[in-house]
């Protein structure tokens, strides 16, 4: 695996180097680490020196510029499987002036974004979303792969939309689980395929329905939960769904309480 992690002098780069290191025990890799801060080499020295690297090689290379035009340089530049980084921490009105920094990296970068918030001792319970298309499978299968190897817990999400549901009562709205399954709605059938991903990788995930906008829908989950690590998708369908689920990817980059792994394409990794 070929990992790239953004560090700089706030303290929120805390978190992206406390994340690195619970990942990078777990999932060995090759790094490189960058910066935009003024610092440069040094600061890239001392998080190289937090990080379990276990006598391995790791490039550094200081950058000029905006931390999400660097990122997005370097990934055009090299093959990265993942992208570690921190949101910039800003209090509210900063955040309305300069805006969401790790809004901005996940919607220039082409590779996967793991971000750093709220990093726990360990990754011990893994939410992942599972819509209604295929693609959900590979999110799934991204969750299973990192259950494994942190020994952590897995709960599928499956959030069903309250628009095409109004129509057929309130009852149907609060589908048991098993009822849900064999309804043959729209999205049963893909989670029953994840929940067979899981079963073939020796786990049994919990699943969990909410009713609502699939973008609320995550986000009060994790808030609500005892979650470490949220892994949702960013995959490049055409037209009004790429749309949909850029939206949804992007109010859970910038809202989501914990770490979160946005998940770009088909990692080679899983």
């Amino acid at each position: 695996m070929n990992v790239l992690i953004y560090v700089d002098d706030l303290p929120t780069s805390d978190d992206t180097l406390a994340l690195a290191a619970q990942w990078l025990a777990r999932m060995p890799a090759h790094v490189t680490l960058t910066t935009v801060a003024t610092q440069g080499r040094a600061l890239l020295e001392a998080a190289a020196a937090r990080l379990p690297l276990a006598g391995r090689a790791v490039t550094l290379k200081p950058g000029h510029g905006h931390p999400a035009k660097v990122l997005d340089a370097a990934c055009e530049a090299e093959a990265y499987d993942l992208l570690i980084a921190a949101p910039a921490g800003r209090g509210r009105l900063a955040h309305l002036v300069w805006g969401s920094r790790i809004g901005k990296i996940a919607q220039c970068v082409n590779t996967s974004l793991l971000i750093a918030r709220r990093v726990p001792p360990a990754i011990r319970h893994i939410l992942v979303g599972v819509g209604a298309a295929d693609h959900s499978l590979v999110d799934v299968r991204l969750a299973v792969r990192v259950a494994e190897a942190f020994d952590a817990r897995v709960t599928m999400l499956h959030v069903v939309s309250q628009v095409p549901l109004i129509f057929t009562g309130l009852e149907q709205m609060r589908l048991r689980l098993d009822a849900f399954l064999d309804s043959g709605l729209e999205g049963a059938g893909t989670l029953e395929a994840a929940r067979q991903i899981a079963a073939d990788a020796g786990l049994t995930p919990d699943i969990r329905l909410r009713e609502g906008l699939v973008r609320d829908g995550i986000v009060d989950e994790t808030s609500e939960g005892d979650y470490d690590l949220v892994v949702i998708g960013a995959h490049g369908d055409e037209g009004w769904m790429a749309l949909l689920l850029d939206d949804i990817a992007d109010r859970v980059v910038r809202r989501c309480p914990i770490s979160t792994l946005v998940v770009c394409g088909v990692p080679q990794w899983i």
